[in-house]
């Protein structure tokens, strides 16, 4: 059975707001923000709760409630995928 996954990304600056922030204390440049977020920040994600009571197909926007300082990293659900009894769990990307 081939499988339809839709993946809704929202990349925010705030991701980066860490990024730079030695500079202006120290006068040195911090490192750039890392290419992937999977590996360095597994330790810094969240599950964030996304109740739905429809049927959800892949190209249907998705609005959620994410907490403050986190930012909404990736949702994955299977085309046609019925989640009325249980929600879906999403990634959320802490951003200190």
């Amino acid at each position: 059975m081939k499988r339809f996954w839709f993946v809704a990304f929202l990349i925010t600056l705030s991701a980066l707001a860490g990024c730079g922030k030695d500079e202006e204390k120290t006068g040195k440049v911090s490192s750039p923000a890392p290419q992937s977020l999977t590996v360095p920040l597994v330790n810094r994600t969240l599950p964030v709760r996304i109740p739905f009571r429809t049927m959800l197909e892949p190209w249907q926007k998705i609005d959620v409630s994410i907490p403050k300082k986190a930012v909404l990293i990736g949702v994955m659900i299977e085309e046609g995928t019925a989640v009325a009894k249980d929600d879906l769990i999403a990634t959320a990307l802490i951003v200190s």
